[in-house]
């Protein structure tokens, strides 16, 4: 599974702390863990003026901290989105597909990016909700299903509205082929993901406690898909789990989505439970 970082900032920032230096950064939650290692991939996405751009690799962090690093030093944004990837694999993809370059994370579509944490377990049968928007699809991960459903969605109603319904659709589909599946009891094993559109900084907690006694990476003291979030003085910042001892890391319940935003200059956080 997956780890996830999310950065919004009350000015155009790096995010080099919390991607490189942290006791618990993205790049050591890569490795610091052994037999747990997030070694599939990574990827930054990031906002140029209002224009998102992304850059991924297919390859280990943690074989590549000296890019990694200039690319986290490199980058200046108001809103950061990381992502590094232990793959999941319901297509049953050879190795070379799993980890081609068009499944890395994050994925971009217009003003959006989006990463995730977790396994859509029937994305063959989603796809064949997407409409227009199947066209769309790049690459055979699972995760960018889950994309392009919720862009989908997001196309007739903000967040987190649209987050609602892709969960609800994700159950309508299962209520409709489940019969042909043995081994799986859920369309889904987790839906945690960082969203923005380039002005907001949406982090979607949504596990239903599926991971039972699985704990978090680094520190090992929490369970594993509880997301948490922790405000400094000029930024507020998402995890997939706390990145140090330094700041206070709060929780993001279950079904919550949290919601940054910039107002007046000042850094502004809500919670929406949705009723899933």
């Amino acid at each position: 599974m997956c780890r996830l970082f999310g950065m919004l900032s009350t000015k155009p920032s790096s995010a080099r702390e919390f991607l490189i230096e942290t006791e618990c950064s993205l790049l050591k939650q890569s490795y610091c863990r052994r037999g747990r290692e997030q070694k599939d991939g990574w990827g930054i996405g990031y906002y140029r003026g209002k224009d998102a751009q992304i850059i991924k690799s297919v390859k280990p962090v943690y074989k590549e901290k000296v890019a990694f690093t200039i690319t986290s030093t490199e980058i200046s944004s108001n809103i950061i989105i990381g992502h590094i990837r232990k793959a999941s694999n319901p297509r049953k993809l050879s190795t070379t597909k799993l980890l081609a370059p068009e499944n890395m994370q994050p994925f971009t579509y217009g003003r959006f990016i989006f990463a995730h944490n977790g396994i859509v377990q029937i994305p063959d049968d989603l796809e064949g909700t997407l409409g227009r928007y199947k066209r769309k699809i790049e690459g055979q991960n699972d995760s960018e299903v889950y994309f392009w459903l919720l862009m989908k969605n997001a196309e007739k109603m903000g967040m987190p509205a649209a987050l609602e319904k892709t969960v609800n659709d994700m159950w309508q589909v299962w209520g409709k082929c489940k019969n042909r599946y043995k081994n799986i009891k859920e369309p889904y094993w987790g839906l945690n993901c960082m969203i923005s559109d380039g002005e907001t900084l949406y982090a979607f907690c949504k596990h239903d406690g599926i991971a039972g006694d699985l704990k978090s990476l680094c520190y090992g003291n929490r369970p594993y898909f509880r997301m948490c979030y922790a405000l400094t003085k000029n930024s507020l910042v998402v995890a997939s789990e706390p990145m140090d001892k330094t700041h206070k890391w709060l929780p993001i319940e279950d079904d919550t989505v949290l919601i940054g935003e910039l107002k007046k200059g000042r850094i502004s956080v809500s919670h929406v439970e949705l009723p899933l």
